[in-house]
């Protein structure tokens, strides 16, 4: 048997045993949803739409958003395909390829996907960083499609920091997570593909310092289910 079935079989059995335990962990989070009835409308729509949120929301989110439906980019690497394996576990999709490698067919998948009513979800510093600086992929997506990118800002209290580039946010057990939707970007075909990225930076950065400056306030006024319908996933 080859080191890497081994890895394959040792890696499996890491999650088989540490998923239970990441459930019931995230499970004890009393998590408020932050969202305006406008947008709330909208994602239930079905209309083209790109939700954003920074990296380091990634440990959160799958649990927050499972079972929604949400289809993202995933590298095509090992570390892309343990990624995908857990994605595919909470009801998520996600289309195989990177800026480096397979980039040009996953984009012109995730366009489609997008113009199809399937709703996205993208990490603008992903995959390696700079931690919080947004790249262009996303509003690039967004303007082939037509989308709207929705910022989102999952945030938590009290919250542990991994030593990671994206300094990894995850909730200590019963922590209070508040996950707050910002305006909700348009991004024309026209429009200037280093003004829109700008665009979304500012967007970004607006939604989560809202969310760490207001956090009491907000997290007091949320909702205690999210917006999204559940819905089956649509690729894998």
């Amino acid at each position: 048997m080859s080191s890497q079935n081994e890895l394959s079989i040792r890696m499996r059995m890491a999650l088989t045993i540490l998923s239970p335990i990441y459930r019931c962990w995230m499970a004890s989070t009393r998590i408020r949803w932050v969202c305006t009835d406008r947008l709330a409308a909208h994602i239930s729509s079905g209309k083209p739409t790109i939700f954003a949120l920074w990296h380091e929301a990634l440990g959160t989110t799958l649990y927050t958003q499972r079972n929604t439906g949400f289809v993202a980019m995933v590298s095509q690497h090992q570390d892309g395909e343990i990624l995908a394996t857990i994605m595919r576990s909470y009801g998520m999709g996600t289309v195989r390829g990177s800026t480096t490698r397979g980039g040009t067919s996953a984009l012109r998948e995730m366009v489609r996907l997008a113009q199809s009513g399937v709703p996205l979800a993208i990490t603008p510093d992903g995959p390696k960083g700079p931690r919080r600086v947004a790249q262009p992929g996303t509003v690039e997506i967004a303007r082939r499609s037509g989308a709207v990118i929705v910022p989102m800002a999952p945030t938590y209290r009290p919250v542990y920091r991994f030593r990671s580039w994206d300094r990894l946010a995850f909730p200590w057990l019963c922590a209070r997570g508040l996950i707050l939707y910002g305006e909700p970007i348009e991004i024309s075909k026209e429009s200037e593909p280093r003004l829109a990225t700008a665009k979304l930076q500012d967007g970004l950065d607006r939604v989560m310092e809202r969310a760490n400056i207001d956090f009491d306030q907000l997290w007091a006024s949320g909702a205690r289910r999210g917006p999204h319908p559940r819905r089956a996933v649509e690729i894998a």
